[in-house]
């Protein structure tokens, strides 16, 4: 029976090449692979094991049209209707899912059921234009991913000049009133000493880093970083020790980042700021990202500069309303 629908999908071959490789079927049937189960998040944020009676219920059509071309029908409910799709092993998860679509429900339900399974090496698959795919260490950090790739439906793609917004802020403030004591615990010893990550993994969920800077010539070094930011570029992968952040990929923002490790350095002031930026960042583009931020002082070496920089997400933070 021909529908609007499968007219629509006679041109959609071209969106199958991340399916077909993680999906099997057999007479309209999905099956596991190597113990692989299959779920399907819809609009509504419902969560229900993977079968053509349920694709079939998301698109609106019946069970035997849909089970007629599996892969094809999927792949157009993720791409058109906002379909969330998880594939769970025991030791791995793979999400497949077009951000710029898909629903608040449904990234909550995803998030919800990430958090339920952690400590499983997770792969995000998802489409914008082109399909994307990108391997993080776990659940966790995938939400993270996905909290910056849901701003780009929030953005204006004429942001101009003005991509980085800051102020003073009292809750970063606050926060380090609660876990200053415990921070100067673990800083106080050599880096070398290790231990780093024990205490401020926790106390920062992660996204925390120690830079050294060079006071004579600016230049600012990773010396160790936590494993809670979202992997958007190489130097906020957990093994960026000693890489130099002249590298990274977003000029202004680049420079707007080294000017600040450099003044705390300087300085020997903490800084509390709320931040609300427009980064451009490889592959993805450009992206709102809205955090808090400390930076403080750390004790080094004649001629250097130690700084610690701690962080966490905040979509609460609004500093540019006019795209919102």
């Amino acid at each position: 029976m021909k529908t609007p629908l499968t007219d629509d999908l006679n041109n959609f071959s071209e969106t199958l090449e991340f399916s077909s490789e993680v999906v099997c079927q057999h007479r309209g049937q999905y099956f596991k692979v190597f113990g692989m189960r299959r779920w399907l998040i819809d609009d509504f944020g419902k969560l229900q094991r993977a079968s053509p009676e349920a694709l079939a219920a998301v698109l609106g059509l019946t069970e035997a049209t849909v089970a007629g071309d599996l892969l094809r029908y999927e792949t157009y409910a993720i791409v058109n209707v906002g379909l969330i799709v998880l594939e769970s092993s025991s030791d791995a998860v793979t999400v497949r899912c077009r951000p710029a679509i898909a629903s608040e429900r449904a990234i909550g339900s995803l998030s919800y059921w990430l958090l339920d399974h952690p400590g499983r090496a997770t792969r995000v698959k998802w489409y914008d234009a082109v399909w994307h795919d990108e391997r993080v260490r776990d659940g966790r950090t995938a939400i993270g991913l996905l909290s910056y790739l849901l701003e780009l439906k929030r953005i204006r793609p004429d942001v101009g000049a003005d991509r980085i917004r800051a102020q003073p802020s009292m809750r970063a403030a606050r926060r380090w009133n609660e876990i200053k004591a415990q921070v100067a615990a673990v800083t106080a010893r050599p880096l070398d000493a290790g231990g780093f990550g024990h205490i401020l993994d926790p106390l920062a969920f992660g996204r925390w880093s120690v830079v050294d800077v060079d006071r004579q010539c600016g230049a600012v070094h990773i010396l160790d970083q936590g494993t809670g930011y979202p992997i958007l570029h190489p130097l906020l992968s957990a093994n960026a020790a000693g890489r130099s952040l002249e590298a990274l990929a977003d000029e202004q923002y680049r420079e707007w980042v080294l000017g600040n490790f450099r003044r705390v350095a300087a300085s020997g002031q903490t800084s509390f700021d709320d931040i609300d930026a427009v980064v451009h960042w490889p592959r993805l583009g450009d992206l709102r990202t809205r955090y808090w931020r400390i930076l403080t002082a750390l004790p080094a070496p004649s001629g250097r500069g130690r700084v610690l920089s701690m962080s966490g997400n905040d979509s609460g933070i609004d500093l540019r309303p006019e795209n919102v």
